[in-house]
């Protein structure tokens, strides 16, 4: 197949449009300007007159003009010559068709009618060659010649008789003495006239294909620079994009350098404030009790002015200790359980040496203070020992304060559940002081609540102690709970795993 001529396929689509478009403009003519009636149903000579006839025709011209459409449909998507060549070829002869009826059935109206002849002629030349234009206005000749054979004659169709016009009368008045027939010598005029018009076609249609294929030239060059610039346009975006995304990496590494630099100082902070808050607390409450047994005059009786001067440094210790409890408070909200730094620990131990600390605040209330763990011989378990020491700090520091001098504060470490599925140790801080009233202890572990009766005898105080405490147990996988009750007591319940290291989450690098 050689190159689709895009130009006689544009041409060969005009046609189609212009046959539409004169059929109905004809159709239109003939209803508006005929003389007669179309269709006679009272005159027995006739039922169609020749009018109804050319009408009904005009008709079948555009539902084979509309299947010609759809042929040119078919070579628009298929772009074959051989299929434009017989769509061409169509329209040239349905066009040859549409001229003969013409003639056949209205030469006697003018010498014009015969014209007709001369549109296939220039279609022929127009989608075709010069040759084909020569060729058709032979064929419209001689057919021009046959018309003539049947001048006057009557035809049969659809069963109506139609008169067959006198041609050769009509057509420059001829007479029996002339030599040359009319339809002679109007096909001779007709290939003149092709000859004419191929000659001016083959003048024109050169210059204008020249102009055609310039200007699909330029739309390709255009589309190519489109092209190039688009292309160029998306190489330096993609360039950018590039750029970016190594900012952005860059950028990111950045981040995650100083996210790594900010978790590792974030660490460092709550350490040091675990550690201070711890080294500071133990030895602010031993200096809280001094000040409080000399003021209460235990160790001796004091003048005014000294006990001016004490009250000063006991309510300074006060102030500090609730600055130390600040601390501890805004550490702890701070805190992921990933800070938690889970070591192993002996239980036992542990908790003598945060004993050993309350000893003197004990000693100075009379308050018997003991740890009851028997001939326990029992497994290490995974701690947080910073974090821990605050929960059975604040435990016993809670028992000695709220308990009455005289009194008696035990730390029970018991292995019942040690030997069962969930391997389990408990640790009791029980005191048999003034307890917790019924109607407050579902609030006991709520952030800043503390006991009515507690706020009598101890006003100074957070109410943080507890919500703390209950949180760090349960991060080490445990529980905390209590019974207790009004002016009898308080036992508060730690239930640790007996091996059990919670999971940690890893940091992101």
């Amino acid at each position: 197949m050689g190159n689709f001529d895009n130009l006689t396929l544009f041409v060969s689509g005009r046609v189609i449009m212009l046959r539409w478009f004169l059929i109905l403009l004809t159709i239109f003519s003939v209803g508006f300007f005929s003389g007669s009636t179309l269709i006679n149903f009272t005159n027995p000579d006739y039922l169609f007159s020749t009018q109804a006839f050319f009408v009904v025709f005009l008709i079948l011209v555009a539902f084979l003009n509309l299947i010609i459409f759809s042929i040119y449909y078919l070579v628009y998507n298929k772009q074959s010559n051989g299929l434009l060549n017989f769509l061409n070829i169509l329209q040239i002869a349905l066009d040859l068709l549409i001229a003969s009826i013409i003639v056949l059935l209205f030469a006697d109206l003018s010498v014009f009618v015969m014209l007709v002849f001369f549109y296939p002629i220039i279609e022929s030349i127009v989608l075709f060659t010069p040759l084909a234009g020569f060729l058709v206005s032979l064929l419209s000749g001689s057919i021009v010649y046959l018309l003539e054979s049947l001048s006057g004659q009557a035809i049969y169709i659809v069963g109506e008789k139609i008169s067959v016009k006198n041609v050769d009368l009509v057509l420059l008045n001829y007479t029996n003495n002339d030599l040359v027939p009319p339809s002679i010598l109007f096909g001779a005029i007709l290939v003149l006239f092709g000859f004419i018009f191929s000659y001016l076609h083959s003048l024109i249609v050169p210059r204008e294909n020249n102009r055609f294929n310039e200007s699909k030239r330029r739309s390709a060059v255009k589309s190519e620079n489109m092209t190039s610039e688009r292309d160029l346009w998306m190489r330096k975006f993609s360039a950018k994009i590039d750029e970016n995304n190594r900012l952005l990496r860059s950028k990111d590494i950045e981040l995650s350098l100083a996210e790594q630099k900010l978790s590792t100082l974030e660490h460092a902070k709550s350490e040091f404030i675990s550690v201070t808050t711890h080294q500071l607390r133990t030895p602010l409450s031993a200096i809280k009790w001094t000040f409080n047994m000399m003021l209460s005059e235990q160790l001796g009786v004091i003048n005014k002015e000294q006990r001016e001067f004490l009250d000063k440094g006991y309510q300074s210790t006060l102030k500090i200790m609730n600055i130390v409890n600040n601390l501890v408070h805004i550490d702890h909200d701070e805190a992921k359980k990933d800070d938690y730094n889970f070591i192993a620990t002996d239980l036992v131990e542990f908790l003598k040496e945060i004993s050993l600390e309350f000893s003197n605040q004990a000693e100075s209330q009379n308050i018997k203070l003991e740890i009851q763990s028997g001939a326990l011989n029992l497994p290490q378990i995974d701690l947080d020992k910073n974090k821990m020491r605050m929960v059975f700090e604040n435990l016993l520091d809670n028992a000695l304060k709220y308990t009455q001098r005289d009194g008696q504060v035990n730390v029970i470490i018991k292995d019942d559940r040690l030997n069962t599925a969930d391997r389990k140790i408990e640790i009791l801080v029980s005191d048999n002081g003034v307890g917790i009233p019924k109607a407050e202890q579902d609030k006991i572990f709520h952030k800043f609540f503390r006991a009515s009766n507690a706020r009598l005898q101890e006003p100074d105080g957070s109410g943080i102690g507890l919500f703390i405490a209950k949180d760090v147990v349960e991060n080490h996988g445990g529980t905390l709970w209590f019974e207790s009750e009004e002016n009898k007591g308080t036992t508060f319940h730690v239930v640790l795993p007996a091996s059990h290291k919670p999971e940690v989450t890893p940091e992101k690098e």
